[in-house]
């Protein structure tokens, strides 16, 4: 695996005689080309990837199919991610400003402190070509939608997004998150100034062989809430890491995901929640299933620094299996500092209630109509928004 570290720097000299980008940036991402020379590419030993097969990063040749995706909404505003750039609306509403993400201001496009346990991540510092700054005004009507769709048309290379999205104190939007085709490393930065509300959906339901791998980091300022809406299915490789920093009191972080794998599918969803002030909630709802030979991996960790009383955590992780071959790791943890703290964790791993099949069964439904509701029935209940 270490000869992945240098298909990334490769990828990094092809890619940065393109970058005409201010000098401060240039340097950023040179300074993250020499942090990726010493370490390693994931294997079994990283927390992240234990469960996972991190050699599938390096397969030369994947299929080309895309994958249907709702329509959005003529009211929404909608921004395309492909591997030649963005493509972005010709008419933008007054309370939305977009900007291309190296333009600006050094200090904010790096949000996240790189680890190694981070490191395919951490090679999105140094490779992404393009992405978008979005920044939502206090204004935004609050039925008001941005979909940002990734339609990447080379199977075979790596494209590399990064993007920021930023809402004003008070700001509520929608903020649909749409994987078409490709091989995508996404990094989002998600800023929720005081009293914003984001609403967020992602649906990365992939063709057999495709494969997705994404960091999305959530900053939370004073009474901000975030309500996000996942759904990860099918492909051959999904890497999700979902990271959560509360930088204020009174907000609220609440995470539903359903994760399905199925044939060889390989899947993690991995949250970390840092309540780092007081008085904050954190709620994590998984449902995941695999069949045939598809893994998936849940982790849910939150830490609760010294002084942050007040807190509330909630982690909810249920599984099924399938299938003999099929395996599913789930972990959820806590590691709680301060004295007054409410928390509550779970995690179990079934198989399908045959009796209850039966009993539909009884009823005149067929076998496999009464094992898809049941599945169905299992999903609805990380279904939050």
């Amino acid at each position: 695996m270490a000869g992945l570290t240098f298909d990334w720097l490769a990828a990094v000299n092809e890619q940065s005689e393109k970058n005409n980008w201010p000098e401060g940036l240039l340097n950023k991402q040179q300074s993250a080309i020499e942090v990726l020379k010493n370490w390693q590419a994931p294997n079994r030993k990283s927390e992240y990837w234990r469960y996972s097969d991190a050699g599938r990063l390096k397969k030369d040749s994947l299929g080309h199919e895309w994958v249907a995706v709702p329509e959005p909404e003529e009211t929404s505003v909608v921004i395309s991610l492909t591997e030649q750039g963005v493509q972005s609306p010709s008419h933008v509403p007054d309370w939305l400003e977009i900007k291309p993400v190296h333009a600006v201001d050094q200090p904010d496009w790096s949000a996240l402190k790189a680890t190694p346990e981070l490191v395919v991540q951490a090679s999105n510092e140094a490779l992404f070509s393009h992405g978008v700054a979005l920044s939502v005004a206090s204004g935004a009507p609050k039925n008001a939608t941005i979909v940002l769709r990734y339609a990447a048309d080379e199977p075979n290379q790596w494209t590399y997004v990064r993007n920021i999205i930023s809402l004003e104190a008070g700001a509520e939007i929608t903020v649909d998150e749409q994987v078409v085709a490709g091989r995508i490393n996404v990094n989002n930065f998600y800023q929720i100034a005081d009293g914003a509300h984001l609403k967020r959906h992602q649906q990365v339901v992939l063709a057999a062989d495709q494969q997705h791998v994404a960091l999305h980091h959530f900053s939370l300022h004073n009474e901000a809430q975030v309500t996000s809406q996942n759904r990860h299915e099918g492909g051959d490789l999904q890497h999700h890491v979902h990271w959560v920093d509360f930088l204020g009191e009174q907000a609220e972080y609440k995470a539903g995901s359903i994760n399905k794998a199925t044939n060889s599918t390989h899947i993690s969803d991995i949250v970390m929640v840092n309540h780092q002030h007081k008085n904050n909630r954190s709620e994590v709802i998984h449902r995941s299933l695999a069949d045939d030979s598809g893994q998936v991996f849940n982790n849910a960790k939150a830490v609760v620094v010294k002084h942050a009383d007040g807190s509330e955590i909630d982690q909810d992780l249920k599984n099924i299996l399938l299938s003999e071959d099929a395996k599913i790791a789930s972990k959820p943890e806590m590691e709680v500092y301060a004295d007054e703290v409410i928390a509550a964790h779970g995690s179990t791993i079934g198989t399908l209630d045959e009796e209850a099949v039966f009993y539909l069964q009884s009823r005149g439904i067929p076998a496999d109509t009464a094992r898809d509701m049941m599945m169905v029935s299992f999903e609805q209940e990380a279904l939050i928004c």
